[in-house]
């Protein structure tokens, strides 16, 4: 049996996998929306290829939470609890891609079979992917446990125990932040070089002016969160030249949470001007964008300070028991 060590690191590993295609299916999805084809979309094929971004979106933010948690609450140590958190997210962060995957598929095909044949090969395409990333797993998890209860694909590790913590040396503590990174920093990459290019598409040129500084924003944000993704290495050569520190560790955790500040911020600017040229009103489409932007900020940053709070409580309790009775 694997030990908690390997566990993080291949939950790690696969986390990377899915976020790096879901970020480059976020670039593609960004970029249709100034293809020349998208005006000759009808709004409500329109509306749905907005839909679909939404979706990944919300897939990836679901699936970078044990990443600020493991900085934030953990500080780099491998606990269960870890383990558990990145398995249900990476289980849970799947469905909403599954739906996007449908969606976008309807979209392919809706210009050759019509909205009819389109939604059949969408709906037998989501139908596949639920069955090859769900179902299967159910049947097999269902088995192995001897139950058919709906948490054992969403949270299969609900009644394993959580108390299991491994010393983390300095060593594993720096690999997993920079596997942590190469969770990021691909992605982010990828969605910087659609959006560059997307400034030189025709259709960027007839944006209004303030929607062309917003996209400047977004991309400049995401720029950032690159350049700080990348620090960390540039240190490691440089400064420390291949040896590990605990300065080291510090920079990178502060550098890879710094990061996804930078990216939440260019992800949603964009959204915004995506649901502009969808056809969406201005107020409602800032408040889908400040919505979605609340969403990555308390899914990364919210819930992971408040289980630290909860944490530190959790440890200051022994003591202040302890001094109650010695008093």
């Amino acid at each position: 049996m694997a030990d908690l060590k390997t566990k993080i690191e291949n939950v790690l590993n696969e986390t990377r996998i899915l976020v790096l295609g879901i970020q480059i299916l976020i670039g593609f999805g960004f970029r249709g929306f100034f293809e020349p084809g998208f005006d000759k979309m009808a709004p409500y094929a329109r509306h749905v290829q907005l839909a679909a971004l939404g979706l990944m979106l919300i897939g990836l933010g679901i699936m970078l939470v044990p990443v600020s948690y493991h900085r934030l609450v953990l500080r780099g140590r491998n606990t269960a609890e870890l383990h558990r958190l990145s398995t249900a997210t990476v289980t849970t962060g799947l469905l909403p891609f599954t739906l996007a995957m449908g969606l976008s598929c309807f979209l392919g095909a809706h210009w050759v079979w019509g909205i009819v044949g389109a939604s059949v090969f969408g709906g037998v395409v989501c139908l596949l992917t639920f069955v090859f990333w769900y179902g299967l797993e159910f049947v097999a998890a269902s088995r192995r446990r001897k139950s058919t209860r709906l948490y054992v694909l969403f949270d299969p590790l609900r009644e394993a125990g959580m108390n299991q913590e491994q010393e983390t040396d300095l060593s594993t503590r720096i690999k997993q932040a920079f596997t942590e990174c190469r969770v990021v920093l691909p992605g982010a990459q990828a969605l910087l070089g659609f959006q560059l290019i997307i400034m030189w598409m025709t259709s960027f040129y007839s944006m209004s002016r303030s929607w062309k500084l917003l996209h400047l924003a977004s991309l400049t944000s995401v720029a950032v969160c690159t350049i700080l993704l990348i620090a960390p290495a540039a240190y490691h050569r440089i400064v420390e030249q291949g040896e590990d520190s605990e300065m080291l560790h510090q920079i990178t955790a502060r550098a890879l949470l710094a990061s996804m500040v930078f990216l939440a911020l260019g992800i949603c600017g964009d959204f915004y001007v995506a649901c502009r040229l969808t056809g969406v009103n201005m107020p409602l489409s800032l408040t889908i964008s400040l919505l979605l932007l609340a969403f990555f900020y308390v899914a990364w940053f919210g819930f992971t300070l408040a289980r630290k709070r909860r944490e530190q409580h959790r440890r200051l309790a022994p003591a202040t028991a302890g001094e109650r009775k010695i008093a």
